[in-house]
């Protein structure tokens, strides 16, 4: 059985409107537990790095397809990248990201599913916590931003997505098609008078 990394709930609540401190303190008091009983018990929350990329104007569009495993996310369009944390991502947080499995399974998540050319580290840029859906009372979400160096990209599970580089306007225009998560970093990072 999969066991996935989480935090307490509370932790978010005390941290609320401080990103970076949240952080901290997740990376002080994250443990594992078995990924059926974290998406039912609200009192933890999943870590999920989520990173969406950009190559000059332009950010990495992807849409899900039918052969995804989470069929709440068939046909969306999502800006982000990532996934859950497991504990074999302990064993990469040493080589090359430090003592953080968040980035370690950030990498991991980034292998799996997009091969990209970046341009340096991926950024931190905020906290997604939405309490309004069952699915977001146990999950909350790390948000990253990666600039890359090219516009070349290769889907690795060309089943399960496909993907374009779009520019802000052609995102506006398909707002409505897009998963939660991802109207959220448009709306706070991407959109004209977000912070991108």
């Amino acid at each position: 059985m999969e066991e996935v990394l989480v935090i307490p709930s509370s932790l978010v609540l005390a941290h609320r409107g401080n990103d970076a401190a949240l952080v901290e303190a997740a990376l002080r008091s994250y443990r594992f537990m078995r990924r059926d009983a974290a998406e039912t018990d609200e009192s933890c929350k999943q870590i999920i790095p989520y990173v969406y990329a950009c190559y000059e104007d332009r950010c990495l569009l992807l849409e899900r397809l039918s052969a995804q495993s989470e069929t709440r996310l068939h046909g969306k369009l999502s800006l982000g990248l990532g996934g859950h944390i497991n504990p074999g991502d302990l064993a990469g947080a040493g080589a090359g990201a430090g003592p953080n499995p968040v980035l370690a399974g950030l990498r991991r998540e980034l292998a799996e599913e997009v091969l990209l050319e970046p341009a340096g580290e991926p950024e931190f840029r905020g906290v997604i916590n939405d309490d309004s859906t069952a699915v977001g009372r146990v999950h909350v979400g790390f948000v990253y931003a990666l600039r890359c160096r090219s516009p070349l990209f290769r889907v690795m599970e060309t089943d399960k997505m496909k993907g374009a580089w779009v520019r802000a306007d052609y995102i506006a225009a398909h707002y409505e098609a897009l998963e939660s998560w991802s109207q959220i970093v448009f709306d706070s990072w991407l959109a004209p008078q977000g912070k991108a």
